[in-house]
């Protein structure tokens, strides 16, 4: 099986990734890339790793082209480049149609909370859907006007409190969600210097932005851990005793749990219950 996986990686982008594993494979590397998840890589790898910014570069150009993937500097414009750029999944349609949809709409939704209340930011992000008759470079990409319209019904203004967009909080926020998760290294002091040094740069507008991103992006990953503990649960229950018993059990080790311990747990199986969560999103685990 893992070698089967680890061949599934090296050529799931050629004429070979057709198969369900490599278009699992594909998925996966999407989840990383886009979404919420695409949105805390952007911090770690980005901003932790090579000592990228948060917002938006001050070039002008940035408006009209972007970048190529390697050459971005910043969360907000990696984040507007997977939203113009992202390919699709190789093979048939059906196995991953519906979830890569709607992580698409969701990563589009988190560029929304990052231009919130930021008039001059929305229009650099979004200068091809305000401006459809001008000619853009290859890599401003038109959004679709569904997974737009998506988006903005998707993405609801989460009410400030006092303090919640200073620098401190937001800064100690981006720790715990980026340190918080089950097997994540714990960030190195170079690390919390990177960050800190990004958020020294922002603007009050800016930080506002963030914090709706970052509320957003915390919801968006807990129904999609939602989605992905029933699912465990499902195979556990359907096939016992199967390597894929094994590895959603393996993958439930993983879930945060303040989640388990708010669904009903399958250990009373003779009693027929069932896990409960909040109307869970498609998950991203194979079926």
């Amino acid at each position: 099986l893992k070698n089967h996986f680890l061949y599934a990686v090296a050529a799931h982008s050629g004429d070979n990734g057709k198969t369900f594993m490599s278009r699992a494979v594909q998925t996966c590397d999407r989840m990383q890339l886009i979404g919420a998840e695409g949105f805390f890589r952007a911090l770690s790898y980005g901003v932790c790793l090579t000592g990228g910014r948060i917002n938006y570069p001050v070039w002008k150009s940035f408006a009209h082209d972007l970048p190529d993937m390697n050459e971005h500097t910043s969360v907000i414009s990696l984040l507007e480049y997977f939203a113009r750029n992202m390919r699709q999944n190789e093979g048939t349609e059906n196995g991953h149609k519906q979830w890569q949809r709607q992580v698409a709409v969701e990563n589009v939704a988190i560029l929304l909370a990052l231009c919130h209340g930021n008039d001059e930011l929305y229009k650099k992000v979004f200068a091809r859907e305000l401006n459809p008759t001008q000619e853009f470079g290859e890599r401003k990409k038109r959004i679709p006007a569904d997974i737009l319209a998506e988006a903005q019904k998707l993405f609801s203004p989460i009410p400030e409190t006092d303090g919640c967009t200073s620098q401190f909080e937001l800064t100690r926020r981006i720790f715990k969600d980026l340190q918080g998760v089950k097997g994540a290294a714990p960030l190195t002091e170079d690390m919390k210097q990177s960050i800190s040094r990004a958020m020294d740069i922002l603007m009050a507008n800016e930080r506002a932005g963030l914090y709706q991103a970052l509320g957003f992006a915390e919801k968006l990953r807990d129904q999609q851990d939602e989605a992905d503990i029933v699912v465990c649960h499902q195979v556990m229950e359907q096939h016992p005793n199967t390597y894929l018993s094994a590895i959603a059990e393996k993958a439930l080790e993983y879930a945060p749990e303040h989640l388990l311990e708010a669904s009903i747990s399958y250990g009373a199986r003779a009693t027929g219950r069932v896990a409960t969560v909040s109307s869970p999103p498609t998950s991203c685990v194979p079926r």
